[in-house]
């Protein structure tokens, strides 16, 4: 099974998230407009006790905005490194 097209240049769009000083990367194919979203943050205020989707929402107005269709998502870190 082919997820992106090998003969295309792949697209590497990063997002910084300021409060945990890390990197939401969308990696897109131009040519089949697949898309993978590494990294994705979810935003959370541990003196509030509180979750936003800001970062979420910046990465659904990049693939919305190019036209891209989400194929896989990967976290790198799935348990907290604090």
């Amino acid at each position: 099974m082919e997820y992106m097209n090998t003969e295309s240049t792949l697209i590497v769009h990063p997002i910084f998230d300021q409060d945990s000083h890390t990197f939401t990367y969308v990696v897109s194919d131009p040519v089949t407009k697949k898309s993978a979203v590494i990294d994705s943050v979810l935003e959370y205020n541990h003196k509030n006790v509180v979750t936003d989707t800001e970062l979420a929402d910046q990465v659904v107005a990049y693939l919305t905005e190019h036209g891209l269709k989400l194929s896989l998502g990967k976290d790198c870190w799935p348990k907290s490194h604090w």
